[in-house]
């Protein structure tokens, strides 16, 4: 769905049994391109044990033509307001590697493979973040074969 500069994330909050609408919300920006969501509920299960699952934590990646990939995230408590973007990390610099079919020409890099959010089963007020930012530190590649990726796993902890 379009957002501000053309792409936004958006979140749902469903009754399973009876299906409707119970909450939902964006993430979006006037001059970037959000994208490669994740979230989760902050709902921990252990056997017949249950908690939480009233806030949630929404991670994603913001980007544009004239900015680097940033990791951002949102959060909810309960029927509180969401949460303004917060910046988690920065891209020092552009993604480039054996992924990118021409960098220098502008061709587009492969992004987005994996994002993820899960609530921790041993804290309701913990959710393991993970998502993708770029190093910036483009390899000396003689062949396609020896350049390797810049882009990096970021692993994070949020409360929402």
């Amino acid at each position: 769905m379009s957002g501000g500069a053309g792409s936004k994330v958006r979140w749902y909050e469903i009754y399973p049994s009876d299906p409707k609408l119970i909450q939902n919300g964006s993430a979006s920006s006037n001059s970037k391109y959000n994208f490669d969501g994740a979230i989760s509920p902050n709902r921990a299960v252990k056997g017949s044990d249950k908690s939480g699952g009233k806030n949630m934590v929404m991670n994603f990646v913001a980007s544009s033509n004239s900015s680097f990939p940033t990791i951002k995230m949102v959060s909810k408590k309960g029927g509180n307001s969401q949460s303004d973007q917060v910046v988690v990390k920065q891209s020092p610099g552009p993604i480039a590697g054996f992924d990118c079919s021409d960098s220098d020409q502008g061709d587009p890099c492969r992004w987005g493979d994996y994002a993820a959010a899960t609530p921790d089963p041993s804290s309701s007020s913990r959710i393991w973040n993970v998502s993708q930012w770029a190093s910036g530190n483009k390899p000396p590649c003689t062949t396609q074969a020896n350049c390797p990726a810049t882009w990096r796993t970021q692993i994070f902890i949020a409360s929402p």
